[in-house]
């Protein structure tokens, strides 16, 4: 069985390196999908699920594809 919550903390990781990458803050990021800065940093942390709507907005402000997330 899968534990989800090691899904979010990989997911997340993948984030916060790629915003990193692109030399994006996690504000300005929050602000390129519409989410709180604190969302930024609970997705990146593993501790918030994440909407798979939301991945895609992240992945678009990103100029990555959605599987470079997964």
């Amino acid at each position: 069985m899968i534990d989800e919550n090691l899904i979010y903390i990989y997911i997340g990781s993948k984030i916060k390196d790629f915003r990193d990458k692109a030399d994006l803050t996690q504000e300005s990021l929050a602000e390129a999908i519409g989410v709180s800065r604190a969302s930024i940093a609970n997705y990146e942390s593993g501790k918030q699920s994440i909407y798979i709507s939301d991945l895609y907005k992240i992945a678009d402000a990103l100029n990555i594809e959605i599987k470079e997330l997964l």
